[in-house]
């Protein structure tokens, strides 16, 4: 279901980036610098169907299988970063019981002391 909505989305944007002139420069661009363009001899019209067939063959046939398998060749799953979100304390908190863990809690406590961080 989630791959099926993906493909809708971008099927969807595609075809608001079809209306605009940069998106076809672009487009023609690639295909211009592309390895195919040797091979068919430089005809723009041949490498733009064939590139849209292939498009158009790939979205059809994406399968939640293959984005796990892709993903799974790219991501290496043992480099990761574990995120974890403390709550901020309140301020008077922070003001009236400074911690000496933090930035915050030396510049309170520097500041008791009459002294400037």
């Amino acid at each position: 279901e989630e791959v099926t909505t993906a493909v809708e989305l971008e099927t969807r944007a595609l075809e608001v980036r079809v209306q605009e002139n940069s998106y076809w420069r672009e487009y023609f661009e690639a295909l211009h610098n592309s390895r195919l363009s040797p091979l068919m001899e430089g005809d723009l019209d041949q490498l733009y169907q064939v590139s849209e067939r292939t498009r158009k063959e790939l979205m059809d046939g994406l399968t939640p299988e293959m984005v796990r398998a892709h993903l799974l060749r790219c991501v290496n799953l043992k480099n990761r970063v574990v995120v974890v979100l403390r709550p901020q304390r309140p301020l008077w908190q922070r003001l009236l019981l400074p911690s000496p863990t933090t930035a915050e809690g030396w510049s309170v406590i520097a500041g008791y002391a009459g002294l400037t961080v």
